[in-house]
């Protein structure tokens, strides 16, 4: 297995409900993992978790670099980012309580990934602190949170659309999947907000000795608030109570979690990036009527090295480039160093995390090209850009 992609079988990592994971290096002793499925390539939720992976590009998700099958072999294997630091579910044992300061990076990377799956028309479906990794980088760095594990994901056509039954672990089921109504964007919001309970609190905030005490307790008690138990703040705890409201239809989405003053200065921070001299900005794609060239330099003529698609998300430099000529660019620091271009109009192409406002439609077709001129306010995508000269 594996030996004509130069990939080592290090250890064995276990079994999920896809299949078998192995810790592997390669030629150059850089560390993977592959995940072999338990069933045939041919099954459809083999298929699902493998597209669902593809199509994620956040660096708070776990990153698929390969698929492939294996001579006379139907199962399906597929090439995955490693992890180094274990999952969250360990991490809490480990370091309860987390100071608050890094829980809310927590917080905020759990809302950033999940916010690109939802945008990507993807539901998780099986949210819990043992399905969210952790990184550092070189075994020191700032701490990474990344979703992972995409065995039960689901394709969505539209915005909250609904979606199959019942799935994901019982003690993170919503009032709407215990009363038979469909999944939604707004199921994976209540999974996270069981989840950043449980690392307030060290406890599950629904707690029974049999699943129909269980089933009573989700459907019509309400949790102690997660603030009492350590000295976190109200504000905190508040936000996830809001996650956990019964009624679906009134829990916020992630970009309004996101948009929350109280993730405001992490935001502005992002310490789970190095820093630089310039400052960091996270942005999404917002048009999807958009493919977005990113560029070697700042200048159309300049080599293509990548698209950007509606949903995918950046880190920038906050100082944007203005080149010769009438564009402005976004230098790019994170996942990847490039250009792209800001974009024409009031708003552009991009908008910060946090934007509450700004979410298009996920149905519209992805036909625009490139401007060949550009004249955009910075403020209304983030007033803490600024504009630098390029000679």
């Amino acid at each position: 297995m594996l030996k004509n992609r130069e990939l080592q079988v290090v250890d064995r990592l276990g079994s999920g409900a896809f299949g078998d994971a192995f810790l592997v290096r390669d030629g150059r002793g850089n560390p993977f993992v592959v995940k072999r499925s338990r069933e045939s390539h041919k099954e459809s939720h083999v298929r699902e978790e493998a597209l669902t992976m593809k199509e994620l590009s956040s660096d708070h998700t776990v990153r698929l670099y390969d698929i492939w099958l294996e001579p006379n072999d139907e199962r399906l294997y597929m090439l995955l980012e490693y992890c180094s630091a274990g999952d969250l579910e360990q991490y809490l044992e480990k370091k309860y309580p987390i100071p608050e300061s890094e829980l809310m990076s927590i917080f905020v990377q759990l809302l950033i990934g999940l916010d690109h799956v939802h945008l990507k028309h993807k539901l998780h479906r099986d949210i819990k602190l043992a399905n969210i990794l952790l990184h550092r980088e070189k075994g020191n760095g700032p701490l990474k949170v990344k979703i992972g594990d995409f065995g039960l994901s689901k394709t969505v056509s539209y915005t909250d659309a609904p979606t199959g039954t019942r799935l994901g672990t019982p003690l993170y089921f919503s009032p709407e999947l215990i009363s038979g109504r469909e999944y939604t964007r707004k199921t994976d919001i209540w999974s996270m907000g069981v989840a950043f309970y449980t690392l307030m609190t060290r406890q599950m905030p629904f707690m029974a000795k049999n699943m129909d005490d269980l089933i009573n307790s989700i459907l019509r008690q309400v949790p102690p608030h997660p603030s009492k138990k350590e000295n976190y703040s109200t504000k905190m705890g508040d936000l996830v109570m809001r996650m956990l409201t019964k009624s679906r239809t009134k829990r916020p989405d992630t970009r309004t979690l996101l948009s929350s003053e109280l993730f405001a200065d992490v935001l502005n921070r992002i310490p789970w990036l190095p820093p630089t001299s310039e400052g960091i900005i996270g942005l999404f794609a917002c048009r999807p009527e958009a493919n977005i060239n990113i560029r070697a330099s700042p200048s159309l003529t300049a080599k293509k090295i990548g698209v950007l698609h509606y949903g995918d998300q950046i880190y920038a430099s906050r100082s944007v480039a203005a080149a010769p000529g009438p564009m402005l660019w976004f230098k790019i620091v994170y996942p990847f160093t490039g250009y792209c271009v800001v974009g024409n109009g009031p708003k552009g192409f991009f908008q910060v995390f946090e934007n509450p406002e700004h979410a298009s439609p996920l149905t519209s077709p992805v036909v625009q090209q490139l401007p060949s001129t550009c004249s955009v306010d910075l403020s209304t995508i983030c007033p803490r850009l600024s504009t630098r000269e390029i000679q």
